[in-house]
């Protein structure tokens, strides 16, 4: 629910929010590098860029850890892969994620998501099937039990 309603942006989210409310289950290493990496390679055509480089900034001093890959300079390129995303709602669903490049977009690339499989499939069609109050229900219980408070 907080990608719908809050920050949209994959790194912020990844990076600065908690474990306990991350949609993004997977934090191996490799994942985390490779996403930066990712950022990287889009970053090198935006040197000059104040919005790119605020960004950069703001996610070195708000994650440690990030600011450490950050200075490792890899610079990744996009392929498709498996992941699994945390849902209160409905447990973790496993997702092929396949991106590409937008070539009518100067520097545009876009990713697709799927269920990996059966389960996953069946996972994603009964969280589509909800009303957006049962959709969130989780989510707002887990931040009024863990966070103190109600989700905006």
């Amino acid at each position: 629910p907080g990608f719908l309603t809050e920050e949209r942006n994959l790194v912020r989210n990844v990076f600065l929010t908690p474990g306990c409310c991350n949609a993004y289950a997977s934090t191996e290493q490799e994942h985390l590098a490779r996403m930066v990496g990712y950022l990287r390679a889009a970053y090198v055509k935006h040197l000059q860029d104040p919005e790119w480089c605020a960004f950069v900034d703001e996610m070195c001093s708000e994650s440690e850890q990030f600011a450490t890959m950050w200075a490792r300079n890899d610079v990744a390129v996009p392929v498709g892969r498996t992941r699994r995303i945390h849902n209160l709602a409905v447990g973790e669903i496993e997702m092929v994620m396949t991106s590409m490049s937008l070539p009518s977009i100067a520097g545009a690339w876009l990713q697709v998501w799927t269920p990996a499989g059966e389960i996953g499939w069946e996972r994603l069609r009964r969280l589509l099937a909800m009303t957006e109050h049962e959709r969130n229900a989780s989510w707002q219980e887990h931040v009024r039990r863990y966070h103190g408070g109600v989700p905006a």
